[in-house]
């Protein structure tokens, strides 16, 4: 039970900053969700969503509870050596670029790319899904990955 495409090019390998955003809500508690951008996983997995890199463990996004509606944005700054990324649930969009500061979770490993992207139920073999995703987007800039007519509280409604 997984979907994959191929990006055009390999988000990653050039080092700079990255951002992803998508709109996601697990469905069935007792099912597992994922999204995969290459190495980079999200996981509602339990009662909330859960982040990690190829060599980090995984670390829960606090109030990204699993049966509502979240806008999850990410920002990977991409380096020759390191990878650092942060994560934030349903940032307010009118105040602009979220901060480093504020974000749920900071993790370092080292380069990876996320190539392909990947969405996954679990555990396999069941008939229903477990999760639904919309507007996923991967750019170079935060106005790339955002719109700001994205409303995560009139979408859930």
């Amino acid at each position: 039970q997984t979907v994959t495409r191929s990006l055009a090019g390999t988000a990653g390998e050039i080092p700079g900053t990255y951002w992803i955003s998508f709109l996601a809500k697990k469905i069935a508690s007792g099912r597992e969700s994922y999204i995969k951008f290459g190495d980079l996983h999200f996981a509602a997995v339990g009662s909330y969503w859960q982040v990690k890199t190829a060599g980090t463990a995984y670390a829960t996004l606090t109030g990204a509870g699993t049966q509502a509606l979240h806008l999850i944005v990410a920002r990977v700054d991409a380096g020759a050596v390191n990878d650092t990324v942060r994560v934030w649930v349903d940032p307010v969009l009118s105040a602009g670029e979220p901060s480093a500061a504020s974000a749920l979770v900071p993790l370092t490993d080292a380069a990876f790319n996320f190539n392909p992207v990947t969405i996954q139920y679990g555990p396999l073999g069941k008939s229903t899904q477990s999760g639904e995703w919309d507007e996923i987007r991967i750019g170079r800039d935060i106005a790339s990955v955002l719109r700001s007519t994205v409303d995560v509280e009139s979408a859930a409604a």
